[in-house]
Parts: structure tokens; sequence; C-alpha cells
């Protein structure tokens, strides 16, 4: 038998096996690729159970799942600000920061994002709530916002 053949058959072999996603030991994790449905750079996702996230980037995208990841849709935010990270805490209350001192929240789940009065100026890099009207935001420059809803 001819050594390339064989080498194809088992190449075919692995692809085919992948395509399950499956880890062969079970204490080994997996990795499935998504689709995003956006082009955009993404820099942050959360998810507040099994099925429902969101995730933010470059020019203000938010999108969002709520079937684990397998699909994404698009989330209308009326700024184009490139967003770097969302916190929910629950289905409905969600916030998002970024350049140039943004912040925006939403309470209803994502349906309508309404952005915050300007305190800062500095880029916003990451934040996280305790409640839906308790966080904190850090970013440039030492920022660190107390933010209250």
């Amino acid at each position: 038998m001819n050594i390339s053949f064989v080498c194809c058959i088992f190449l075919a072999a692995i692809v085919i096996g992948s395509a399950e996603l499956h880890a062969i030991d079970s204490s080994m994790p997996f990795v499935a690729i998504q689709h995003s449905g956006t082009t955009a750079n993404l820099s942050s996702v959360v998810f507040v159970n099994q099925e429902k996230g969101w995730a933010v980037g470059e020019g203000g995208t938010i999108i969002y799942t709520t079937d684990g990841g397998n699909h994404w849709l698009t989330q209308t935010n009326a700024m184009s600000t490139n967003l770097m990270s969302v916190d929910f805490v629950d289905e409905k209350h969600g916030w998002a920061v970024g350049k140039q001192g943004t912040v925006i929240h939403t309470r209803d789940g994502g349906n309508t994002w309404v952005h915050d009065k300007l305190i800062t100026d500095q880029d916003l890099w990451d934040l996280s709530f305790l409640t839906p009207t308790r966080g904190w935001a850090v970013g440039s420059g030492g920022t660190i916002l107390q933010l209250r809803n």
C-alpha cells in the first residue's frame, strides 16, 4: 500500500473525527468555533446563563445570543465608540464601557441601550456590577468610577 495513500486516509479520519467537537479524553477541554455574524473586533463577552450572552467591540458593536452562542444577533447602539467591556447582572440589566469615557446601559436585555452622561474622557477598559444599581469601571490614567444607576 502506498504511504501517501495511508497518510491521506489518516488525515481524513482526523478531520472527520474532529468535526464532532469532543475530546477523546473527557478530562480534556474542547473548542468550538462559533460565527459571530460580524467582522468587528470583539473585546469582551459575558453570559448570564448557559444560553444568554452578549459581546461588545469596535465601532460600538453589540451582539447577543439566546442559544449558547450558536447564533449571534446585532443589538442597536447609537454610539460608534469602541466598546471594551460588557457586564450583566441578570437577563435585563447590563452595562458596557469603552473609549473616551463611554458608558452605556440597558434595563431591557439590550433592546434599548442608553448612553450615560459623560463622567470622564479617559478610556474605560473593564467593569463589574454587583447589583442592577451598583458597579465599578476602571480605565486609563488610574481611573476608577463607581457607577450607580
